[in-house]
């Protein structure tokens, strides 16, 4: 068996170094007091200090009169003085709040007139776009109604080509077929019924004499 090695600035391991309690000091210095001796009464009167004194209450305790403070207090004997400055001051206090009150009424006042003229000038405006928009209602009417009358014109113009086409077409046909269309043009609703041929829509030209509309439509132009 071999002994270990030992580092030599290794700390020690166990703590060695308990520290022993001090030994008592020295006893303390004793304080000399004088021996006690009887107060006498003139000491008493002077260690006697009087309490507050106060404007309510008497040494004794006792609540004072309200008369009796206030004449004691010696106020009724003195003339009260008052400065003239307050009675300036008040003046000053009293113009001042009287040009405040007239600033804010014409103020006021003022406020109402500009929203009374702002109110006007919107009412102004609206009757201006009202009459505007009325006025351009009136001329697309004139326009519509104008336009309704070329619409109406143009179809009539349409449905006489289109009979004269139809008469022309007839007429370049041969005799039997110009025959045979005047017989259909003149059989009765009820033999076109029985012969199973479907019923042809009157049109307006045949129910009313377009002759009436022209002069109608000529009065209107006028």
């Amino acid at each position: 068996m071999v002994e270990a090695p030992r580092d030599p600035m290794e700390p020690p391991r166990f703590k060695i170094n308990n520290k022993i309690p001090a030994a008592p000091p020295s006893p303390p210095a004793p304080v000399l007091h004088s021996p006690p001796r009887k107060v006498s009464v003139k000491e008493q009167l002077e260690w006697k200090i009087p309490p507050c004194i106060s404007n309510w209450k008497n040494p004794k305790g006792y609540t004072i009169p309200l008369d009796k403070r206030l004449a004691c207090d010696g106020r009724g004997l003195q003339d009260t003085l008052i400065n003239d400055n307050f009675a300036k001051f008040a003046e000053s206090l009293y113009i001042a709040d009287r040009k405040a009150r007239e600033a804010v009424e014409m103020r006021s006042q003022l406020e109402n007139r500009l929203a009374q003229k702002e109110k006007e000038q919107k009412e102004e405006n609206l009757v201006k776009l009202a009459q505007k928009a009325r006025e351009e209602r009136t001329v697309f009417k004139k326009q519509e109604f104008a336009t309704e009358e070329e619409a109406e014109r143009d179809n009539l113009r349409l449905e006489r080509h289109k009979d004269r086409e139809r008469q022309r077409r007839i007429a370049k046909s041969g005799t039997e077929k110009r025959t045979a269309f005047e017989r259909e043009k003149e059989r009765d609703i009820s033999e076109k019924v029985a012969l199973g041929k479907p019923a042809v829509k009157p049109s307006d030209d045949a129910l009313f004499d377009q002759r009436l509309f022209n002069q109608s439509r000529v009065l209107l132009l006028v």
